[in-house]
């Protein structure tokens, strides 16, 4: 697959929401655009934008070292702390194996790095490429809606927040619970 090709049916500018301007700030933001290239060793080419919520906007990147297409979180920098909730679960979870994480339908980033910018200190986090929402292009009562496809994401839901409780994450606040 080339570097450039368009990976899905229907882009973040297409929906016609996109992530305020206003958050471009200090504090906010990190003004990234396509081709721009990130982390050390200007490893990661960015390709296309996946998303964004309040904290964080998410692109799709071609690592040149692996050769492989990641996504890379890049967090505000309000949000990017040495102790922020990613980064705490990354090490709670971080020695055990991705089969057993797999098994238990729980995803973590590969790994993280650092950035300096206009807007501050933001911290990227490395994934695999999993793929588009399971929402887009899919009409009510077809695709994601079927009752045997809800069953199993259900299911997959069910066992990874279990999994997440017995190893101390409770998934709503993203904080590893305190041990006493």
């Amino acid at each position: 697959m080339k570097p450039f090709q368009r990976l899905y049916q229907r882009a973040v500018e297409d929906t016609g929401e996109l992530e305020e301007r206003e958050r471009y700030r200090p504090g906010g933001y990190h003004p990234i655009h396509f081709n721009d290239d990130l982390g050390p060793n200007e490893r990661f080419n960015v390709i296309h934008k996946l998303g964004w919520s309040i904290n964080s906007t998410v692109w799709l990147c071609f690592d040149k070292k692996s050769r492989y297409y990641r996504s890379v979180k890049v967090m505000t920098a309000e949000e990017s702390k040495e102790d922020c909730p990613e980064l705490r679960i990354m090490k709670a979870l971080g020695d055990i194996s991705s089969g057993e994480l797999e098994d238990n339908y729980i995803i973590i980033p590969r790994e993280h790095f650092w950035i300096q910018g206009p807007n501050g200190r933001h911290l990227c986090l490395v994934s695999d490429l999993l793929g588009p929402s399971l929402f887009w292009n899919s009409p009510l009562g077809t695709g994601i809606h079927t009752p045997e496809i809800l069953t199993d994401l259900s299911f997959q839901v069910s066992k990874g927040l279990q999994y997440l409780h017995k190893k101390g994450i409770c998934h709503g606040g993203r904080h590893p619970i305190p041990s006493n």
